[in-house]
């Protein structure tokens, strides 16, 4: 059967063949002037246009999904006779297609203005004039705002620094015109809930951002909100690498994190090793690379599968404790800097039994669960992760309950007292400070019956299987 081809239908394999037309010219552009930037201008130019191809692309899609689906959209409610609907398709159309156009314009002007500066940065090296001085200066800065303005949001993401020894190796490329003691890398020790770097203070507001330090690769160190630095230089062992022609410098990066001291080897022209103590061990900590007048490459992390051990960094500063010489009971005092962190020692359930103890959260919480945890499970040595373990319940004390066991069905009924006026009131109390009481009965209880034990100050007990 022959299939007639309407108006429609032409009109749109006319806009699909204008569409594909001008996506491969695109691509054929940026490919032309990556070519013709490292042949003729130097690497910096092809590195600056390789960092807006992706991004250039990307806003070509949308760009081309706008232009070619919004006229399709619109023809076929006007086909429809649904004038009010193609009206709405024509203006969303409109304003994605001038948004998608003003990024395009965006990132093709701070690609001319990469490819323009330099060039000023190779046509004026090495001119001892006062206009040489500034145009190698103001050139080379404006390469590197560019290329920083386009890789921020891709290289600020932080680097999870934990128990296990992450390595870190990069290359770093001074940028000419600058004094090689001010072309280094540097890093940047903080915590932020999205694991990057914030500069706007709203945004640091909202996502927690907290910065520890900033460690310049030639020792120098910027102590935030650390509580203590300390810098050790080690022997050389010739780790320095560089690429061919020695333009490139390399270094190696070792970086680990015990409760709330962090140790950082830089190995380079020399062998840098910096301890810093925390103000408290209930934050991550990340880390972040940037630098001054420099370009890093070939960035690679890797982490060790093993934990170190619990000394293996020397302290500098005195573990913050918040429950040192605070009143004891029955069992020691524990501090919960994480999740489930630290666990009390088993307590055997008896058929009717009470708990009390005092319980507050640390300057750092800020969300309901914050809280003490009640776990009841079963171990062959009675210890929480021993043998055998099983855990039945999970019950924090805001009232949520985690499945624990797929053979125990668990019920939790709530009720609010007269006393709650809210859970901003609730974690206000928490604060403060407050004591707590857990009742245990067991109405069906078996012989078989063994220990049971707090997790987080968490109540654990043992049952057995039927």
């Amino acid at each position: 059967m022959k299939r007639h081809r309407t108006f429609i239908s032409e009109k749109y394999y006319s806009m699909l063949l204008a569409g594909s037309v001008t996506t491969f010219t695109s691509a054929a552009v940026i490919m032309v002037d990556a070519l013709v930037g490292g042949a003729r201008l130097g690497e910096n130019a092809a590195a600056g246009i390789s960092c807006v191809m992706p991004l250039y692309f990307i806003a070509s899609f949308f760009s081309m999904a706008i232009s070619i689906g919004v006229p399709i959209l619109y023809s076929h409610a006007m086909g429809g006779f649904d004038q009010q609907r193609a009206d709405r398709f024509f203006g969303t159309g409109l304003s994605a297609a001038l948004l998608s156009g003003a990024v395009l314009f965006l990132l093709e002007l701070s690609a001319m203005f990469l490819l323009i500066a330099d060039r000023r940065a190779y046509i004026y090296r090495g001119d001892p004039s006062t206009k040489g001085w500034w145009m190698v200066r103001i050139s080379n800065f404006l390469v590197f705002f560019l290329t920083l303005a386009v890789i921020y949001h891709e290289c600020t993401t932080g680097i999870p620094i934990t128990q296990e020894i992450t390595r870190i190796r990069l290359y770093s490329k001074p940028y000419e015109g600058f004094p090689e003691q001010e072309c280094l890398p540097t890093l940047v020790l903080f915590d932020a809930l999205d694991a990057r770097i914030h500069e706007d203070e709203a945004k640091k507001k909202d996502l927690l951002y907290f910065e520890y330090a900033q460690i310049r690769f030639d020792g120098k160190i910027l102590v935030e909100g650390a509580h203590k630095s300390n810098l050790r230089i080690l022997p050389d062992d010739s780790k320095v690498t560089a690429s061919p022609g020695r333009q490139y410098l390399g270094y190696e990066i070792e970086a680990v994190r015990v409760k709330d001291h962090v140790l950082i080897r830089i190995s380079g022209k020399r062998i840098m090793e910096f301890t810093i103590a925390l103000p408290d061990s209930a934050r991550f900590s990340y880390l972040s690379l940037t630098g001054t007048h420099c370009m890093i490459s070939n960035i690679s992390v890797k982490r060790d599968e093993a934990r170190v051990d619990a000394d293996y960094i020397p302290r500098i500063a005195e573990e913050i404790s918040y429950i040192r010489n605070c009143p004891q009971g029955d069992l020691p005092n524990i501090q919960i800097d994480g999740w489930r962190s630290q666990t009390t020692a088993g307590i055997p359930v008896t058929k009717e039994m009470k708990l009390t103890f005092h319980t507050q959260s640390l300057p750092t919480a800020r969300l309901v669960w914050h809280c003490p945890f009640i776990s009841l499970y079963t171990s062959e040595d009675g210890n929480v992760d021993g043998a055998g373990y099983r855990e039945f319940l999970l019950l924090r004390l805001d009232g949520e309950n985690w499945d624990s066991d797929a053979h125990v069905e668990n019920v939790v009924y709530i009720d609010h007292t007269r006393n709650f006026q809210g859970w901003n009131t609730w974690k206000e109390t928490n604060k403060q400070g407050m004591d707590c009481t857990v009742s245990i009965r067991i109405i069906l209880f078996s012989p078989q019956a063994i220990a049971c034990g707090l997790s987080a100050l968490c109540l654990y007990t043992g049952f057995h299987d039927h």
